[in-house]
């Protein structure tokens, strides 16, 4: 794995805080692919097997994805630090930033490489405990190999840690003590040690 990771950004006022660097955590209806954080279908044939054999009532697949794959973010990263598809889409139009972060700092501990592939592979499925948090977490790190050219990295953090967090009302970071919502932005500071390089957009001016 490559010591430097990137994330590309909009420019924002509370980019830079006294805690750290603020970079959302993006939950599943905010992701670019609304097939993201969604259980499988073999997966959800799993679960009503198990409940079934407990006799046990069967949640749906709508409660499947509400009470797990919904309080769930990603904070996405790439290898690549010049790729003009991505400073279009997610640093403003080449109007925003390039970060370069060490990943061997320990807020990266987490961060994991996604896998790509045109179907959800069944011996991925077989390997899940569907009882055990983190190894349906697995399920995040995949994505259509349409994706790939982004290389992408990514760490998943349940959104109840977040550091700070703007909801609907008010327009402003707020100090988030152990509570969530689907409706607000969640952020985690990244320590400023981590940082290692700021790239520019060639759209980027002066006043920005």
């Amino acid at each position: 794995m490559a010591t430097m990771i990137f994330k590309y950004l909009k420019f924002r006022d509370n980019l830079f805080h006294d805690d750290g660097i603020i970079l959302r955590a993006s939950p599943r209806n905010d992701l670019n692919d609304p097939f993201e954080f969604l259980p499988p279908t073999i997966l959800y044939d799993k679960i009503v097997e198990i409940h079934n054999q407990r006799r046990t009532s069967v949640p749906s697949y709508q409660q499947i994805v509400q009470t797990f794959f919904n309080f769930h973010g990603a904070i996405s990263f790439t290898e690549s630090k010049s790729n003009l598809l991505m400073w279009s889409h997610y640093a403003d139009e080449h109007r925003g930033l390039a970060l370069g972060f060490d990943n061997n700092h320990f807020f990266f501990s987490k961060l994991k490489r996604v896998e790509y592939d045109s179907t959800i592979p069944d011996e991925f499925i077989k390997d899940i405990d569907i009882n055990d948090n983190d190894s349906l977490l697995k399920l995040f790190y995949l994505k259509s190999d349409e994706w790939k050219y982004e290389k992408e990295h990514r760490i998943v953090r349940d959104l109840i840690d977040s550091d700070y967090y703007i909801d609907n009302k008010r327009n402003q970071l707020v100090k988030c003590l152990n509570n969530t919502s689907t409706n607000w932005k969640h952020f985690f500071a990244v320590p400023y040690n981590a940082l290692l390089t700021v790239y520019f957009g060639c759209r980027m001016t002066v006043n920005e």
